[in-house]
């Protein structure tokens, strides 16, 4: 009898033959029943299945069969059949009895619930998205300057301040957040566009005088390669364009002067935005304080996520791990706007599921497999092998992941501006993941996957463009409003005329970290790729360059810090010569990989998905439509009248979760970062964090009060 493979559960966990046979005529009757009552149309066929037939299933999920399965199928046939109705017999089935459940039967049922959800989640991403464009046309221009404040002609008595002020207000009410940001990033989106380019130029030119040597060594970085710029860069060029005088001017301009007046130095020696980045953190769409971030995170409160156990099933005597992958998989396979996979993502997802719980967050399409399962042949059959049964890659991504395309073979002297940022990808895959002791073993396939991603031009100008029109955000996913996001090809590689030129990815330095915790995911190269792809697109590059997300993350960090650690706050700037900033981007770009323990990472990011299955459905504070103006009036009536956790019924956006990390790991560490005589010790503070419990961390800084 071949051996049973482990799934990782308890050799204990017996599985269970308690499957209702009733069930079978069910799947059969579903198979017949279109015929028998004379419709017209046709069941499709499911895909292949494993061809010993007639063998039974065993189960170690019968609720979730007996439950999911006969609701689903009872709906496609229009009802069950009726007791005493005549079922043909099957082979093998002995004379009185009813058919065995089979593992055809089973993928049968399944690939028709999986089917069923497919169209319903793609039928409400396109209505989200129609919905979106719609309330675009009808919102008014987006934010604009007064001509009546012009450069050197501010001034408290100039009777057009107050009609300006006025204008401006009624422009408020109509303009996102987002947009708000965007304005005051145009110059930095800009500046980092020149700088992106000037470094493929001088790359282009390093190569171009470089002598053609006959060997090449595998796998050595070539010391005339420049590199992915790195969060140093990225901060000065930030910190630059929002501190000059032009950027001063436009938020006069915007807001006036008296906003202006009242909004100085809230923060101190605790920031280093001046005055007028300072009136942003009066708006608390802008910059939420730490009680409003515990109202918009209620769901992340311990009562909430210590327990992912069946309450139902507690008696029965079954593996623990067993049973809440069970659960889980009833409440993932009945979930029909994943609203239940977002709850599955803040409890804690199982391991065994997770491939496929990220791959719905993601917005992937599932199928099942043809044939056998990834697992292989296996003879032990049950029910919560389904997810093995299951699959999202592509043919798209087949493609591009076989090892004849042409990124697999390394070009020496790449010529476009795609094959040096491959270039820059690969030798950041060296020195990141092949230098990490949780990650190192996965360095081929991340140099893989990285350099396909260099390459694949849908992602800058398609997945994209369409996140941030599902986010609520139609006018930046098009012109100039992609340029903190993605690079625009040069001139003479881009489209003459009005067609927008084509756009690569140019992420940031360490970058191939965000990859390889995909390794721990699934061993699928080709789905790797998928799920990887999918979140850098709808999460991971919206923090690659000067973009509103990481301008808002970087003013709640510093709000978190002056409100909970003002002093190590300080003392760290003084031993920095610079400002604590720079932890939060070294920590953000790479998801916090390079720092946490690869499991506590992976719990990270399922919160982070679980927020973002709500941000892609409901328009986030980042993308809302309400004023800014109405929001500051209600935020100062809330305060007067005590109701300051009343907010409104808004989902977070969920890349706040990594401020809200990042200042916890600073606060909770204040004590000893106030003892450090020197930078380096400061650093070496942060430079590991593998007894870090991010979890605890967050909630630790949310809900302490709220614990007792």
């Amino acid at each position: 009898m071949p051996e049973r493979r482990s799934l990782g559960f308890d050799e204990s966990a017996k599985p269970l033959r308690t499957l209702q046979r009733s069930l079978f005529q069910t799947v059969a009757q579903c198979v017949r029943g279109p015929q028998a009552n004379g419709s017209s149309s046709i069941t499709p066929q499911p895909p292949a299945t494993d061809p010993e037939e007639g063998k039974e299933c065993s189960d170690t999920c019968s609720f979730l069969l007996r439950r999911e399965f006969t609701s689903h199928i009872e709906h496609a046939c229009g009802g069950l059949p009726k007791e005493g109705s005549d079922v043909i017999p099957q082979a093998g089935t002995a004379i009185g009895s009813a058919p065995l459940f089979t593992m055809d039967d089973m993928l049968r049922a399944l690939w028709l619930l999986i089917s069923r959800q497919n169209l319903a989640l793609e039928h409400l991403q396109n209505g989200i998205i129609q919905a979106r464009l719609a309330e675009d046309k009808k919102r008014r221009s987006p934010l604009r300057t007064s001509p009546h404040l012009e450069e050197g002609s501010v001034s408290d008595t100039d009777p057009n301040v107050k009609e300006a002020a006025s204008d401006m207000e009624e422009c408020l009410e109509n303009t996102i957040v987002a947009t708000v940001l965007q304005s005051l990033l145009a110059p930095a989106q800009s500046r980092w566009q020149e700088f992106l380019r000037n470094r493929i130029n001088k790359q282009r030119e390093l190569d171009s005088n470089t002598e053609k040597s006959e060997k090449t060594v595998v796998n050595k970085v070539q010391p005339t390669c420049i590199g992915l710029p790195t969060k140093d860069e990225l901060l000065q060029c930030l910190l630059e364009e929002l501190n000059n005088e032009a950027t001063q001017l436009l938020v006069i301009n915007t807001w006036g002067i008296e906003v202006c007046d009242s909004g100085i130095d809230p923060y101190g020696l605790t920031t280093v935005f001046p005055p007028h980045i300072q009136v942003l953190a009066q708006y608390p769409n802008i910059v939420p304080g730490l009680q409003r971030l515990k109202r918009y995170f209620l769901d992340l409160h311990p009562q909430f996520t210590s327990s992912t156990m069946n309450q139902a099933s507690r008696g029965c005597l079954m593996d623990p791990s067993l049973m809440i992958a069970e659960h889980q998989l009833d409440r993932f396979l009945q979930d029909k706007d994943n609203m239940a996979t977002a709850a599955i993502l803040r409890e804690g997802v199982h391991p065994f599921l997770r491939r496929i719980v990220y791959a719905r967050a993601l917005g992937l399409r599932l199928s099942v497999r043809e044939g056998d399962s990834i697992w292989g042949s296996m003879d032990h059959r049950s029910a919560v092998l389904l997810p093995a049964c299951l699959s999202f890659a592509t043919s798209d991504a087949r493609g591009i992941m076989s090892p004849g395309h042409a990124h697999f073979a390394p070009s020496k002297t790449p010529k476009d501006d795609a094959g040096i940022v491959q270039a820059f990808l690969r030798q950041d895959v060296l020195l990141s993941v092949g230098d990490s002791d949780n990650y190192f073993t996965f360095v081929d396939d991340v140099e893989g996957l990285a350099a396909a991603m260099g390459v694949d031009r849908r992602l800058p100008n398609v997945a994209i463009p369409q996140t941030l029109t599902q986010l609520g955000r139609a006018d930046d996913s098009y012109g100039e409003g992609l340029d903190g996001y993605t690079l625009r090809l040069s001139p003479r590689e881009g489209r003459s005329g009005p067609t927008p030129s084509p756009r690569i990815l140019f992420p940031l330095e360490l970058s191939s970290l965000l990859i390889a915790p995909f390794g721990n995911i699934t061993g699928d190269i080709v789905e790797q790729y998928e799920l990887f792809t999918a979140m850098f697109s709808q999460l991971w590059v919206r923090l690659q360059g000067p973009t509103p997300e990481l301008f808002q993350c970087c003013l709640i960090f510093e709000n978190l810090l002056a409100e909970c650690a003002p002093s190590a706050a300080i003392y760290a700037a003084h031993l920095l010569e610079g400002s604590p900033l720079i932890f939060l981007l070294s920590w953000m770009s790479d998801g916090f990989a390079g720092v946490l323990d690869p499991t506590d990472v992976l719990l990270l990011w399922d919160w982070l998905l679980a927020y973002h299955i709500k941000e892609m459905q409901r328009r986030s504070l980042l993308s809302s439509t309400t004023g800014l103006a109405s929001s500051l009036s209600e935020y100062t009536e809330e305060i007067e009248n005590g109701n300051e956790n009343d907010c409104k019924n808004l989902p977070p956006c969920a890349l706040w979760l990594l401020p809200i990390l990042a200042a916890s790991i600073f606060i909770f560490r204040a004590p000893l970062i106030l003892k450090c005589e020197s930078r380096n010790e400061l650093e070496s503070l942060f430079v590991s964090g593998r007894h870090i419990h991010c979890r605890t961390l967050i909630q630790s800084l949310l809900f302490t009060e709220m614990l007792g």
